[in-house]
């Protein structure tokens, strides 16, 4: 024979917004709440426990090119929901390679907690015994963002009004007890921006001129490019940004800062004879010893013997 030992804990109150939790002369906990600063004094135990309902928010992620145009083709949504923390990394494949731009690492709001609110965000919280408190955001410089103006109302008239910053918390006591009210703001972060900025160049200055050409995409990368092909020239000395390199190729230290390619002429010497080609070769006067940098045109005067 089997026995129900169930019993009546309490009643639950799940409104759209927020909800209550009124015991049966049990005490009851918080464990967890998706509003961080809800979890006041861990450990405590309450006869009544109030709570925030999460919503389910979506958020847009949203790319834009480096003059600033949305880009239709690689925007869309993800859902979570109110305090839930999340973290995008920046995207990766073909599929997000633009010509000519790359997508830069400093992401809007690339990890933060999700959350619905916004200035002018209202809402209330009804404590299902003639208590109930609406709250609207109301940010400004003096405030701050996420600061809530309040209004509790107690069997219908207004008890108090005040506005709390993000974080702060107030108490209200009347004849059924105390209640303490929480800013319930959860920072704004429902919407991610993805930037791409131009991509730099290779400035080349060889002893032929100047030539200057973008740099190419890495294929399977956005935020890359390919490596830059740096050849020598014998009897140049190769300098990458005015640094002297060895290397081949190498790889731009920012994709949207140009790197200039410059070749430093060597220093040289030679030696010069001078000879009389209607003395069968004899040497006219000493060895010259010429001293100058590749490509350099050098001119020397003999003095004819008086």
């Amino acid at each position: 024979m089997g026995y129900d030992y169930s019993k009546e804990i309490g009643t639950v109150y799940n409104d759209s917004f927020a909800g209550i939790v009124q015991s049966n002369d049990y005490l009851l906990n918080i464990i967890y709440s998706s509003h961080a600063k809800d979890v006041d004094n861990a450990g405590s135990s309450y006869s009544t426990v109030s709570f925030f309902v999460p919503h389910k928010i979506t958020q847009t992620v949203t790319y834009k090119d480096s003059k600033g145009n949305v880009i239709d083709s690689l925007t869309h949504t993800q859902d979570g929901l109110t305090g839930q923390s999340y973290t995008t990394g920046l995207p990766s494949g073909s599929d997000y390679v633009r010509s000519g731009e790359y997508l830069d690492n400093i992401t809007n709001n690339g990890s933060g907690l999700i959350s619905e609110f916004y200035n002018g965000y209202t809402c209330t919280k009804d404590y299902h015994d003639g208590v109930s408190v609406t709250f609207t955001e109301n940010d400004s410089e003096k405030t701050g963002t996420g600061t809530m103006d309040y209004v509790i109302y107690d069997d219908g008239w207004v008890a108090k009004r005040d506005s709390l910053a993000y974080g702060q918390s107030t108490n209200y006591t009347n004849d059924s007890g105390r209640y303490t009210i929480v800013n319930p703001y959860v920072p704004q972060t429902t919407n991610i921006v993805y930037q791409y900025k131009e991509l730099g160049n290779v400035v080349n200055k060889d002893p032929k001129g100047t030539t200057t050409t973008q740099y190419k995409n890495d294929p399977n990368d956005p935020t890359k490019v390919e490596p830059i092909n740096v050849p020598s020239i014998p009897g140049y000395t190769t300098q990458v940004n005015g640094k002297t390199v060895s290397d081949k190729t190498i790889m731009p230290a920012d994709p949207g800062q140009n790197t200039t390619i410059t070749y430093v002429a060597d220093a040289q010497s030679t030696t010069a004879k001078f000879v009389d080609d209607d003395n069968n070769g004899a040497q006219v006067g000493d060895t010259v010893t010429l001293n100058g940098k590749t490509d350099q045109t050098h001119q020397y005067w003999l003095e004819s013997p008086r």
